[in-house]
């Protein structure tokens, strides 16, 4: 069992890092790259709304629900998305897989730990322009990512709280190129970057009961504000095109390692739902995301792009028809079907022009084996931006499916 979960570990890391590679969105040109939805495929295809949990499910969005959880929990997820993107001009389309996340939750007397591996930004954009006389090149790849350590309690009947505390690492390689016609050389600007910081995590989950295993929730999560800590490496040189349009160094400058600290904005969430135990809920988040600085990444700031505090809104919920069915041919019975949709500020203005992004989702949940295994499968299709103000839409389908396996630890036998 050990040597397995540290397998699994290793394949996730390396996928991650494989991840990253690809082409992502235009918008990742600016500050740390596009966010990533930081939570399981049950939240994902509910619209993303991160107040509901229960015992055998996984809720990334809120430490608070590991003071529900009451089997072990270990779980991973893929991801496929299709972009096609547009100007007033062109248009194009990528493919992209990525893994999406790996955690583990384990529930003991005192409460629930959790270890969540997530990759929380992505940056893969290649862009180019010409103007007369000269070609201009925009090439960038890497990510920032979260390696959390959780923790929920249930102090006292229907009230949970917890916290997390986040390390944040990664790296990112954002690369311009110079190309004037008639001039033997071209100038190449490359900024290799290392980043690394902690922050904190705190949620709260309160139940109210109401008649016929009914009940309300309300919950609340708040990340503070942050620094996170560049380490800077840029160098400028003249070079030439070799075979495959491979890059060859002519003359190269290195400016030397720059260390400097960039500001997270802190960002609070506030849920209400209603549901019925094991038959179905509904809810709604707000979220408000405060302001970023990456004044200090001057590699890739330009007068025509600003940050602004945010708001998203997510709604969503899942209904089973019956979680108990005994008869094998009515098995989609015991299915959960769900499904949301989100509409949220992504906290970037460029030319005048907030970028916004919204998504519907629909899911299923599929039961399996012993002690509740279950798969989730959902598919999202979303926007992001406007081809107003000289800017690029894009169009987005996604599928992603996560596996959950759960188990019994740490209980104490009762029979010898």
């Amino acid at each position: 069992m050990f040597r397995k979960f540290i397998t699994s570990i290793l394949l996730l890391l390396a996928s991650v890092a494989i991840a990253q590679q690809g082409l992502n969105s235009p918008y990742s040109f600016y500050g740390l790259g596009s966010n990533n939805f930081k939570g399981t495929v049950e939240n994902r295809s509910m619209g993303g709304i991160s107040n509901y949990s229960d015992s055998i499910h996984l809720n990334l969005r809120n430490p608070a629900a590991y003071g529900s959880l009451k089997a072990v929990a270990f779980t991973g997820a893929i991801s496929i998305e299709s972009v096609s993107y547009k100007d007033n001009s062109t248009s194009d389309n990528f493919n992209l897989t990525s893994v999406d996340y790996f955690a583990i939750g384990i529930p003991t007397k005192i409460g629930g730990f959790g270890a969540e591996l997530i990759p929380e930004t992505t940056v893969g954009y290649k862009i180019a322009g010409q103007t007369p006389g000269q070609s201009n090149e925009f090439e960038g790849r890497g990510g920032l990512n979260s390696f959390r350590l959780s923790y929920g309690v249930q102090p006292f009947r229907n009230f949970n709280i917890g916290a997390s505390l986040n390390y944040r690492f990664g790296n990112s390689e954002n690369k311009a190129l110079l190309i004037l016609d008639n001039v033997q050389y071209s100038t190449r600007d490359l900024n290799i970057n290392q980043f690394n910081g902690l922050t904190y995590n705190f949620g709260a989950m309160y139940d109210i009961p109401l008649k016929n295993k009914v009940r309300i929730r309300t919950a609340f999560n708040y990340i503070p504000k942050t620094t996170l800590n560049v380490d800077n490496n840029r160098t400028i040189a003249a070079i030439r095109f070799g075979g495959n349009n491979r890059e060859i160094v002519v003359n190269e400058l290195s400016f030397g390692d720059t260390n400097f600290d960039v500001e997270m904005p802190d960002l609070m969430t506030f849920g209400l739902g209603v549901g019925k135990d094991m038959n179905w809920y509904v809810g709604l988040d707000y979220v408000r995301e405060g302001k970023s600085n990456f004044d200090a990444l001057t590699f890739n700031n330009t007068e025509n792009a600003s940050y602004v505090a945010s708001n998203k809104f997510r709604l969503g919920g899942f209904y089973i028809p019956r979680y108990d069915d005994p008869n094998r041919k009515r098995f989609y019975n015991r299915f959960v079907y769900r499904a949301g949709l989100r509409f949220e500020e992504t906290g970037l203005n460029i030319n005048g022009q907030n970028i916004e992004e919204f998504g519907i989702s629909f899911g299923v949940g599929v039961p399996g084996g012993a002690f509740f295994t279950n798969a989730n499968f959902g598919v999202e299709y979303g926007q992001r931006g406007t081809t107003s103000s000289n800017l690029v839409q894009e169009n987005f389908f996604s599928i992603f499916l996560n596996f959950t396996f759960n188990d019994r630890w740490f209980i104490e036998k009762k029979y010898n």
